[in-house]
């Protein structure tokens, strides 16, 4: 007689067994002695499983360490960052205090999360986003981790506006090495202030990313700027002479001529106030006051739009500015503000662009308020029909993009460190929202 048993049948017999062992065993000690171990009681047989079923609860499973940093979809815990290799490196800050971070080089970041082009956003929890084109991104270009834990950019020799504090993403412009071949270059010919204010390297890489487009920013002026519209050597312009403007358009040269947003100019000069025109509301008179005095006044003299708001100022004092107290430069907005600090000397500028550089000058506003000085700009696209080689579609979807609802917002969020916005929002699109 043959007989056989399963893997089951065994197991149930020696967990059977193991229990009647177990209990005889108690028995034992318990006659030995009494007050030892009360008498057990034998579990059933019948139900072995049950007897040795775990009553603990099951563990939890351990939760994932936040991610801290997203460089363009990777996530980098702070355990990732630690894990990488850090540098230190020095920044001196605008009042000449210098401080050591330690932290993980930008360029290792971008290079683990496979990430390539030709402009970086560094952007901040609250929303705040500062551009740099890849190019200026050096190996000292780090993203500290500081002792609350929180992370902050420091590029040692980049501006203020470059140290981000509380950065959660870094962005590289979509354009690859290959799709940088194909993209569309568009040419802005525009006044110097939207350049020395540090707008347009704010606002200029979302519209390559987006459109995959290359805008080359050529900042002369509003009159040079007109001038190479009208030559066709430019796609699109961004000024703020509105009575040139409109002749532009009039004339033929230009089409779609849309508001983008305003600001206005003020009297700058030194605490000293030579020509005692501090608090005054009226600019022909400050200007008549400084002319009075022969306290220096250093003009653009460049043609741009503030030139020919300065010129038309004069004009309405009945004179004319000659001697040597009259200084044309034929220069830029911040160039020709570097010259006035050195002179102690008197300038009319556009409120963005002084804001950008106040704090590393010796000047004061003296005189605002005059609605004279209310500064408009626009964008033009150059006319197709007269320039037929233009990138017109490119130029069509700019003016598109700039006088979007996102974009005027992103100009107004634009802020110096005092919390004043450099320029106000004024697209048909912003006032009708």
């Amino acid at each position: 007689m043959s007989w056989s048993v399963t893997g089951r049948n065994v197991r149930w017999s020696l967990l059977a067994t193991l229990v009647l062992v177990s209990a005889l065993l108690l028995t034992s000690c318990a006659k030995a002695n009494p007050t030892a171990v009360p008498q057990a009681t034998v579990a059933p047989t019948s139900a072995p499983v049950a007897a040795l079923e775990p009553t603990a609860e099951p563990i939890a499973e351990p939760t994932a360490a936040p991610m801290v940093l997203d460089v363009n979809g990777k996530g980098f815990t702070l355990a990732d960052l630690k894990a990488m290799t850090w540098v230190a490196v020095d920044y001196t800050d605008k009042d000449g205090e210098t401080t050591t971070y330690v932290g993980v080089p930008i360029a290792d970041l971008l290079k683990a999360a496979k990430s390539k082009g030709t402009t970086l956003s560094i952007i901040a929890s609250d929303g705040y986003e500062a551009n740099i084109a890849l190019a200026e991104v050096t190996e000292q270009s780090i993203i500290a981790i500081t002792d609350d834990g929180s992370l902050r950019s420091v590029l040692p020799g980049g501006s203020g506006k470059l140290q981000v504090k509380d950065v959660t993403k870094l962005r590289a412009a979509k354009g690859t090495d290959d799709s940088s071949e194909d993209a569309v270059r568009l040419i802005l010919a525009t006044t110097t202030s939207t350049a020395d204010s540090g707008l347009l390297d704010y606002l200029l890489p979302g519209f390559d990313s987006e459109y995959n487009a290359e805008v080359q920013v050529v900042a002369v002026g509003t009159g040079q700027s007109l001038a190479i519209g009208r030559n066709g050597d430019a796609d699109v312009l961004l000024v703020h002479d509105r009575p040139a403007e409109d002749a532009f358009v009039a004339d033929g040269y230009g089409v779609n001529r849309q508001d983008v947003m305003y600001n206005d100019f003020v009297l700058v000069g030194p605490k000293s106030d030579p020509a005692g025109i501090k608090g005054m509301t009226d600019a022909a008179v400050a200007f008549a006051k400084i002319a009075e005095t022969g306290s220096v006044f250093c003009s653009r003299g460049d043609n741009s739009g503030t030139h020919s708001k300065e010129l038309a100022i004069w004009a309405a004092t009945g004179g004319t500015p000659e001697g040597d107290w009259y200084l044309s430069l034929g220069q830029g907005m911040g160039d020709t503000l570097t010259v006035t600090n050195e002179k102690l000397g008197y300038t009319l500028a556009d409120r963005g662009t002084w804001l950008s550089r106040m704090d590393s000058l010796d000047l004061e506003i003296l005189v605002e308020g005059d609605p004279v000085l209310f500064n408009p700009y626009g964008v033009i696209a150059i006319n197709p029909d007269k320039w037929p080689n233009v990138e017109a579609e490119m130029a069509s979807n700019f003016i598109e993009w700039l006088t979007s609802v996102e974009t005027q917002q992103k100009i107004l969020d634009y802020k110096h460190e005092s919390g004043q916005s450099l320029f106000i929002p004024d697209s048909e699109a912003w006032r009708n929202r």
